[in-house]
């Protein structure tokens, strides 16, 4: 990056580097683009962005919280509209979208910086709803 490469740079899926190191949970490159000004809100072609990379692939591998921390510390700072951003198919927040998974963990993060719990994507669907679906009760009582 000091040698000027694109930052914006994206894959065929329209993914920045960012958005890749959120998927891959790799913690110093995420701090690393952030300070060179990356963008945490570029969303890629299926409408997935920096947070939502990390909430998709929370549990694959140890776990992402301490990505998002750190996406939603800087994006404090700045914008925090990323907790209220969209994905294109289904039209989750961040939220939802922990929700349905049962991350009670990344639930709690999401509140700690001003997520809607009264939000809905497509079919009405609401961070509740998704929990009570797939019967998470750790998320249902957050």
């Amino acid at each position: 990056l000091k040698h000027k490469a694109d930052i914006k740079s994206s894959d065929n899926n329209g993914s920045i580097p960012l958005i890749v190191a959120c998927f891959a949970g790799q913690l110093e490159v995420v701090r690393c683009l952030l300070a060179f000004n990356s963008e945490p809100r570029w969303k890629n072609k299926q409408g997935i962005n920096a947070l939502g990379a990390a909430i998709v692939t929370h549990k694959e591998s140890g776990g992402r919280l301490e990505v998002m921390r750190e996406l939603l510390r800087y994006c404090k700072k700045k914008d925090i509209s990323i907790v209220e951003s969209r994905n294109s198919s289904t039209q989750w927040t961040p939220l939802i979208v922990a929700a349905y998974k049962g991350y009670a963990d990344v639930v709690e993060l999401l509140l700690e910086y001003g997520a809607d719990l009264s939000a809905k994507g497509k079919k009405g669907f609401t961070a509740l709803i998704a929990a009570s679906q797939n019967g998470w009760i750790e998320v249902v009582r957050v």
